[in-house]
Order: structure tokens, then sequence, then C-alpha cells
């Protein structure tokens, strides 16, 4: 994976760190701007981790990578607060692709793990629980336009031109989208969406 971390970014200075522990020492000590994370560690769950990260106070963007892709697990990692997931299946330059559109706003998602959140969202029930339905109510009217515009993909300098606004209006808008459905990130945030039928 260091290889195409270097790939994707040319001047990125790369940790590495064997197991759980050392990843968290690692998080601790040094300012980590991105995170991938292994779903199988050889001493506990990638995903065990992402919650740990959470409590980081500059929290790095977290990706998970795994071998497999499984339902239970992608969905977990994003509830956890992971804001991609990749599989290593995938060959590296698709990749270093995905990466290198977290600049523009896109998380890093393998194919098959995208069919697999459109999969899961198609078999929900549909019904909103008494929790969702209150989070969607506490949005503004204007927080409403810019998360369905975050869910279809936009980033904050088109979301700002589509509805004449600053960039930092809209990174405003976003921390508090982000606060008031207590999540950590656009991918968190486009699950809710997409959940409450505000993404077409």
């Amino acid at each position: 994976m260091e290889r195409i971390v270097v790939s994707a970014f040319a001047n990125a200075r790369v940790y590495h760190a064997d197991g759980i522990r050392q990843a968290k020492e690692s998080l601790n000590a040094y300012p980590i701007s991105l995170a991938l994370i292994e779903a199988e560690l050889w001493d506990g769950d990638g995903v065990d981790l992402l919650v740990g990260v959470r409590k980081i106070k500059n929290m790095p963007y977290m990706v998970v990578v795994s071998r497999r892709a499984d339902t239970r697990g992608i969905i977990s990692a994003f509830k956890s607060g992971g804001s991609g997931y990749l599989l290593k299946t995938q060959a590296c330059d698709e990749i270093v692709r995905s990466l290198r559109q977290i600049e523009f706003g896109f998380p890093p998602l393998s194919p098959k793990v995208a069919r697999c959140l459109v999969d899961y969202l198609r078999h929900e029930d549909g019904a909103l629980d008494e929790l969702e339905e209150w989070e969607l109510q506490m949005l503004s009217p204007r927080e409403r336009e810019v998360l369905i515009l975050l869910a279809k993909g936009l980033n904050r300098r088109e979301i700002g031109g589509l509805l004449d606004l600053t960039t930092n209006t809209i990174s405003s808008y976003i921390k508090s989208i982000y606060r008031k459905l207590d999540v950590n990130s656009r991918a968190e945030a486009t699950l809710f969406a997409v959940r409450c039928g505000l993404a077409g």
C-alpha cells in the first residue's frame, strides 16, 4: 500500500503501523491527514481502530482497505467514521485514481463496495426511525440544500457556485450538518441523505 500512496500523492510521507496498538501511537504522534486502515489486522478489527481515531483532535481522512466486500463490515466501517472503502483486489492504478479523487471531494469507493451500499439501501424497509426523523427536522432548508448537493458528489466550491455562497459559508453549513446528524464524513452524510430520500 505504501507504493500506492506515494503514486497517488508524490510528496507524501508514509508511516507504517504493524497492528492496532502501533497505529494508535502513530496517529497520536504524527500529523497524519490520511489513514488507510486495514479491515483485518493481526491484533484486532480495523473498524475498532476507527472508533478510537474519532477521538483524535485533528482526525485524519480515514479509508478502510480490505480483501473482501462484506456488507456488514462496510456499513460498520462507515458508521464508525470511515470516509471510504477500497478493495485490495482492485488494480493498483484504480486505487491510486480513487485516492486522488479525495482532493475533489469524492469518497474513495471500490465498485463492488458501492454496489454493496446500493443493495443494502435498496433492501432497507424505507421507513425512517424516530431519531432519523428528528435529525432531518433539525436541518434548516439551506442545510438540506447543501446536503442534497453534497450527496450528489459536488465539492464545496461547486456547491457555493450553485447557491451563490462563499466556500467558507458552505464549509460552515457542512460542519453544522455533520454535527446535527452526528456524522463525521461525506460518505455518512450521503448515506443519511439516500436513506431519507433526499438524494436521487
